[in-house]
């Protein structure tokens, strides 16, 4: 039998009060409550630990993109939000377009745990990292996450502050993690489909599935939060699904990547 430790059976326990609070028996979800228990952070131009952020608007969505960076090595360049050229002329700097997960319905690109997960995301990839805002239900209704998700990934591939390489192009992966990770398999299938180059899909517990539950799901249904993710997802699945969620929806294999 696998012991959890106790620092992460804690965390899960505070996930897991938290979840109960936010969510109806219905697998609905107390917005004010949510936004109320989301701790927000700004954006800093100032580095911390070696990574600055600030904030853009994307103008076909009104959505508020936030942009992560590794630090100049020039103290001197810190504060300064280079728009104008590109991320390098020699090597190529990758750019993650990350979406935040919430089950469609809470948390945004500066929800404290996310900001603190892209900071790292820098650090460790020493990669541009783009945290994307998209419409959450119910005010924004199925698909709109995905629709924003697409003008997102179309807005990071045109800027020109983004590129690098002799090639002179935006070297995009996408990821996501729960609900986000379902918007970037989306978003991947419709480059795919388009011809917009993607390198690579990073899905993080995407959430996916189908109606019925499975073995492992019935026999896990109850311990630690998963009741609460499960039950949620199924809300969503009487709202959007198989198309979105479950085996109807479109795959990437045999689809052309960039």
């Amino acid at each position: 039998m696998r012991i959890v430790p106790l620092n992460t059976w804690i965390l899960i326990s505070k996930l897991k009060l938290a979840y109960n609070l936010l969510c109806h028996p219905d697998g609905t979800v107390n917005r004010d409550l949510a936004e109320f228990l989301d701790r927000k952070v700004p954006a800093n131009a100032i580095p911390v630990d070696g990574v600055f952020s600030f904030d853009k608007v994307d103008k076909s969505t009104s959505r508020l993109n936030r942009v992560y960076k590794p630090a100049p090595e020039n103290e001197a360049q810190w504060g300064i939000i280079e728009l104008e050229k590109p991320l390098s002329t020699e090597v190529v700097v990758s750019v993650v377009v990350f979406f935040h997960g919430g089950s469609f319905t809470h948390s945004s690109a500066n929800s404290a745990i996310y900001d603190t997960f892209c900071r790292r995301l820098v650090s460790i990839c020493k990669a541009v990292v783009v945290s994307v805002n998209y419409g959450r239900s119910p005010e924004d209704r199925y698909p709109c996450a995905y629709d924003d998700g697409w003008s997102a990934l179309k807005w990071v591939t045109t800027r020109p502050w983004l590129q690098s390489g002799k090639d002179s192009k935006v070297h995009v992966y996408l990821a996501g993690d729960r609900s986000g990770g379902n918007v970037a398999h989306h978003v991947a299938v419709r480059a795919a489909e388009s011809g917009v180059e993607v390198i690579g899909n990073i899905l993080l517990h995407p959430m996916f599935g189908r109606q019925r539950r499975t073995e492992s799901e019935m026999r896990l249904d109850g311990k630690y939060f998963l009741v609460i993710l499960l039950r949620t997802r199924d809300c969503l699945f009487s709202e959007v699904g198989d198309a979105a969620l479950g085996k109807k929806g479109k795959g990437v294999w045999g689809l052309r990547w960039g």
